[in-house]
């Protein structure tokens, strides 16, 4: 498979370096606009694409994200190289699939069938899987 001779596999979780990240107590999507407006230097006012596209590293821990499509940062975050979905509800990966300068995955804690949609991912060298 192309796909597991460009990824390094590994069973432990490191975080990127220069992750941004919140805890809030929020419902998903309020939970990532505010990890996204932490990122973007942006409390209030629209999130523009251009903001979006300022974004290189997101750690989006235990947030009960489960609908990938339900934020725009999946569409519109295109810089986007590290990304952080650990313990989520995640189960569809397409929305990953358009992140085409992401190299650092971590998926661990999700409920992922299939992985085709990241084999659109030229740069992606990291990839942590692991679900108990």
């Amino acid at each position: 498979c192309m796909l597991a001779t460009e990824i390094t596999l590994s069973a432990s979780s490191p975080a990127p370096p220069n992750s941004i990240s919140t805890q809030p107590a929020l419902p998903p999507v309020q939970a990532v606009e505010a990890i996204i407006r932490d990122a973007v230097n942006k409390p209030k006012g629209e999130i523009t694409q251009k903001d979006y596209e300022r974004i290189h590293s997101l750690l989006l821990l235990d947030k009960k994200i489960g609908d990938l499509e339900a934020t725009a940062v999946f569409q519109y975050a295109s810089n986007l190289e590290d990304l952080n979905l650990y313990d989520n509800w995640i189960s569809n990966l397409t929305p990953i699939s358009r992140l085409s300068q992401l190299s650092w995955l971590n998926l661990w804690r999700n409920q992922i069938k299939d992985l085709s949609p990241l084999k659109s991912l030229p740069h992606l060298k990291e990839l942590y899987l692991w679900k108990p």
